[in-house]
């Protein structure tokens, strides 16, 4: 029997850009999350499946 696991990488520069993104909201600055979130899924994560 053959086992997948699922493997998700985060790019380097996701958590900055989520913290620059809170920043900008606590200091007024309006935030687009849908289109940080479409960024992040789209260039930031990187899915895997490994067999086992």
């Amino acid at each position: 029997m053959v086992r997948f696991r699922l493997v998700v990488t985060i790019r380097w520069w996701v958590y900055p850009l989520i913290e620059l993104a809170k920043f900008n909201l606590f200091i007024g600055i309006p935030v687009d999350t849908d289109r940080l979130a479409q960024i992040i899924a789209k260039h930031g994560l990187k899915i895997k499946f490994k067999a086992e």
